[in-house]
């Protein structure tokens, strides 16, 4: 979904409770497969958005359980501030153990 220039977490939260989310409960996945960029970072000097690395986090964390548990696999895309990249990794890739 094409986001205008400064769009930040509420802009992305919205798209994806309104558009994503309703269409991926339609088509009820067996597996999701992310191609995670962070280059939407607020910090990264290749684009004009406004994400944070909570609001990657909190994304990926709404669309995981919409499959069943340890079918999602994310691959590393772009993300070109080292800083940002590092941090939005670590608060989305690591997710503490449950049950």
């Amino acid at each position: 979904m094409p986001l205008p220039p400064g769009a930040a977490g509420d802009d992305y939260r919205q798209v994806m409770a309104t558009v994503v989310i309703p269409a991926m409960e339609r088509f009820d996945p067996d597996w999701l497969l992310v191609s995670a960029g962070f280059d939407a970072h607020r910090d990264d000097p290749l684009t004009d958005m406004g994400l944070t690395s909570a609001d990657y986090a909190g994304l990926v964390a709404d669309l995981v359980g919409l499959v069943p548990a340890g079918r999602v696999v994310l691959f590393l895309e772009g993300g070109y501030d080292l800083s940002a990249l590092a941090n939005s990794t670590g608060a989305t890739f690591w997710r503490p153990p449950s049950g």
